[in-house]
């Protein structure tokens, strides 16, 4: 696990010079308590994980230039395609926590999960 700073509710992670997927995993693992000895699926934990530096994070292959995001309007033809490079670009903090989103169960717990995710 990278560096980070705990105290009982909070926990502080730099994000410089470390990979974007591979902190993003990270994060997703800690939102939900993977690491606690008392780990429940159903459970969401009480704290909050800081994680700064953003900008500076690194991007492994070409994933910057290949990844993209769709996402739908709701008109006919309405089907919308970002780049990881403008996202990121734009911002660094969207792309992230789109990331970490993405790595979180798809169920009523994400939204509470991800409450619990700072990003600057």
């Amino acid at each position: 696990m990278s560096e980070k700073i705990e105290s009982t509710n909070l926990i502080k992670i730099d994000a410089s010079g470390k990979i974007f997927g591979r902190l993003a995993s990270e994060v997703a693992a800690l939102l939900r308590g993977k690491d606690l000895p008392f780990f429940r699926p159903n459970i969401v934990v009480k704290r909050t994980i800081n994680v700064f530096n953003i900008r500076k994070i690194k991007f492994s292959g070409k994933k910057i230039d290949k990844k993209t995001y769709h996402y739908h309007t709701g008109y006919l033809g309405g089907l919308k395609t970002v780049f990881l490079k403008n996202l990121f670009e734009k911002n660094p903090e969207k792309a992230f926590i789109k990331a970490v989103s993405g790595m979180l169960p798809k169920n009523k717990l994400r939204r509470k999960m991800i409450k619990n995710l700072k990003v600057s």
